[in-house]
């Protein structure tokens, strides 16, 4: 029997038998099926799902694990880096390490097969609460350790599918406002908004507001209605339209009563364009949207006392909106239709206080015309500039908490909607796969069986959970000199790159040669014995005439360190994604012989920094650790440079510090023989250097004396004085 496309099997049983069903079903109602599962109530509990390792399990993955080899190695001969270092007990492989406190800690060295678990038990169980990516890691970090466990946990707790639903709507980034396009002409476009149901109902049994405003003006309609069937709803627009023009194009959101079929018809009668926003993004139709929120909590004002005449109220709140001047035009919606200012209640309480009259002057009605034409004109003018300027302020605040973000066809995406129970509640479901992008903003989405359009504010990539896959075995001589760390552009970098266009002026050197000393162009004014000395030479140093960089070995780098011990940065595994990439960076660099293959016993990783654009990348290394251990030059070559009235300063600078316990505080006087230190504080706005030089000497109060050289004994004697 089919029942739509579902099949329903019946069970046969054996005749002879006679079947005692161990349950009976009956109907339940939901207050009963409540009451049962209120009664049935427990302390719950909390199983460990999959597989139970024992300690032998963990031995024997730890010996076959290939990524633990290196551990095994250290653990064998028994060596320690800094405060770290992996030893055996009865067989299992830990990791020592001592914090800052001096106190020791012990972490089980966790094989590939187990680290699932220990993830597992770390994020997703009820006891551990599905705490962000720190506290995972902390958590986990206190009892296990493998090599890449941090960026394990990374990708383990960004992929979790329960906190990916559950995420706050306004943990995602909101992309730059865009541009909507400056409408000149007065009601060319207007935006159509229903407010609605409004309660209570108004006496004549009116409970919805049918709104348009006019782009260009900022002119507003509104009607009460009673229903917003599509055939009120356009009764209502063509009583508008009769009086201020047909439109153009009119902006509405996806309301059956905007999108139906008779709605759809009258467009294509009027020749009107009918434009909707994007589902549940109202950002888009903000112009009508707004001047809802000031109707509402005008209307609620005027109508506290009788609250059911508010339809009553609706034409002199009109009135009251429209005569006053817009902050984003700086001119009134009737300046800007009418070319007037009309007379109000302001006006006639003026007239009845002053006793004035208008002096209008006669004028024919050509004139009239012309007058009228040119101060509109003028108006909309100052109106579309004060607009525009407005606009750019406006997007310059918004776009502060915004980041640029761009989805690709066919990416697994979170969607922002409404709850089924609270219109007002949000909830991210899904993951839905994009399929087709509008524009930089909107994309096609197919949600069940409809496909509609989105916003990217109500977007969010999904990330599903991969397993870990076992580590491969990567080229031996790119894993034992190098360690990838992958990092992205801050955002403020991303918005500083994403304006800035290519500089001609610099010039990114090739890695292969395209040019040699044929190309050196030789003055056709030298004699042919000088041209041919000049060719000569360019063939003896060919090598240096190319576009291809290349090293130098007149100069050495001696470079001293505070530490003998040689500073050795853990190499990490590459992600497999840049092994091709580190790869052929090093080739290239290894043909331009820029680097060499060393033994050296200091090892620092190498970064690799995605570019804002494209799929270039930068290759760097990481020196930190090293610097930290870097003995400073006393005087750099560039210090060497300075004139001698910087080289005073900087003395004045270093002494004053070095002395800060016993100067910090007190008045005290600076006694030297050079004279333009007394103009420290007039000279800094010329010189950017003596300016930071003086800002760090305002801590202190002092007084420059100068005194003659024969008196400055002890600080000439020091400076000429010879050390052992």
């Amino acid at each position: 029997m089919g029942v739509g496309s579902e099949k329903i099997e019946t069970p046969v049983y054996p005749v002879r038998e006679t079947v005692i069903p161990e349950t009976t079903a009956t109907a339940v109602t939901r207050g009963q099926e409540k009451r049962e599962e209120e009664g049935n109530a427990s302390i719950p509990s909390f199983p460990m799902e999959g597989k139970i390792f024992t300690v032998a399990d963990l031995k024997r993955e730890q010996q076959d694990d290939k990524s633990l080899e290196k551990l095994h190695v250290l653990a064998r001969t028994n060596v320690t880096r800094g405060r770290v270092q992996f030893i055996y007990d009865k067989d299992v492989l830990y990791r020592q390490y001592s914090d800052k406190q001096g106190k020791d800690h012990r972490q089980v060295v966790v094989p590939h097969k187990m680290r699932a678990k220990v993830l597992s038990t770390g994020h997703d169980t009820a006891m551990s609460g599905h705490l962000g990516q720190k506290k995972s890691r902390e958590r986990i970090w206190q009892d296990f350790f493998w090599p890449g466990i941090v960026g394990d946990i990374k990708r383990y707790c960004s992929s979790c599918d329960v906190c990916q639903r559950t995420m706050p709507k306004g943990r995602t980034r909101k992309v730059p406002l865009g541009k909507m396009p400056l409408i000149e002409t007065p009601f060319k476009r207007v935006a159509v908004d229903i407010v609605g149901p409004i309660k209570p109902m108004s006496e004549t049994k009116k409970q919805y507001i049918l709104v348009m405003v006019d782009f260009a003006t900022r002119y507003p309609e509104a009607v009460a209605l009673k229903d917003i069937k599509a055939e009120t709803v356009a009764d209502a627009l063509w009583t508008f339209w009769t009086r201020l023009g047909l439109p153009e194009e009119v902006l509405t959101d996806n309301g059956a009563q905007f999108t139906s079929e008779l709605m759809t018809q009258v467009n294509q009668l009027l020749a009107i364009k009918g434009l909707t926003t994007s589902p549940w993004h109202p950002q888009c139709n903000g112009v009508v949207e707004r001047f809802n929120g000031t109707l509402k909590a005008m209307l609620k004002k005027m109508t506290f006392e009788q609250p059911t005449k508010w339809d009553q109220y609706l034409p002199a709140l009109l009135f009251a909106y429209r005569e006053v001047p817009q902050d984003s035009l700086g001119f009134s919606p009737f300046e800007l239709l009418y070319g007037r200012t009309v007379r109000g209640p302001m006006q006639v309480l003026r007239q009845l206080w002053t006793e004035e009259e208008s002096n209008d002057e006669i004028r024919t009605t050509a004139e009239h015309v012309i007058d009228l034409r040119n101060r509109i004109e003028e108006t909309c003018k100052i109106a579309r500039d004060h607009l525009a300027k407005s606009a750019i302020r406006q997007a310059h605040f918004y776009d502060k908490k915004t980041k640029k973000r761009e989805l690709i066809v066919g990416t697994r995406v979170l969607l922002l909607l409404p709850t089924k129970h609270n219109k007002l509640e949000l909830a991210w479901k899904g993951p839905y796969v994009i399929e087709e992008q509008i524009n930089s903003f909107d994309y096609k989405i197919k949600v069940g069986r409809q496909t509609r359009v989105y916003h990217i504010n109500l977007l969010r990539e999904y990330h599903e959970r991969e397993m870990i896959a076992e580590p491969e075995k990567l080229p031996e001589e790119v894993v034992e000199q190098s360690a990838i760390v992958v990092e992205d552009l801050e955002e403020q970098d991303d918005e500083i790159f994403a304006n800035m266009g290519p500089d001609p002026s610099i010039l990114i050197p090739s890695t292969k040669r395209t040019e040699n000393e044929k190309d050196v162009h030789i003055a056709d004014t030298l004699t042919a014995r000088q041209q041919r000395e000049v060719r000569d030479a360019c063939t003896e140093f060919s090598a240096s005439l190319t576009d291809v960089p290349k090293a130098t070995t007149l100069e050495i780098c001696n470079i001293k360190m505070t530490d003998d011990r040689p500073v050795y940065v853990k190499p990490r595994p590459i992600p497999h994604a840049l092994v091709d990439v580190v790869e052929r960076e090093v080739k290239e660099m290894l043909d331009l012989k820029v680097i060499e293959p060393a033994t050296s016993p200091y090892n620092a990783p190498i970064v690799i920094v995605k570019k804002a654009h494209g799929k270039a990348v930068r290759f760097c290394n990481d020196f930190r650790e090293a610097n930290k251990v870097i003995e400073n030059d006393a005087e750099p070559k560039t210090e060497q440079k300075y004139a001698t009235v910087e080289k005073e300063c900087l003395a004045t600078v270093w002494g004053i510090q070095k002395f800060e316990r016993y100067l910090y505080g007190r008045h005290f006087i600076l006694e030297t023989d050079h004279q333009p230190l007394q103009y420290l504080q007039r000279m800094k706005p010329t010189n950017a250097r003596l300016m930071r030089w003086a800002l760090q000497l305002q801590p202190y109060v002092f007084t420059v004396k100068i005194i003659p050289g024969k008196d400055n004994i002890g600080a000439d004697y020091l400076s000429r004085a010879t050390m052992n």
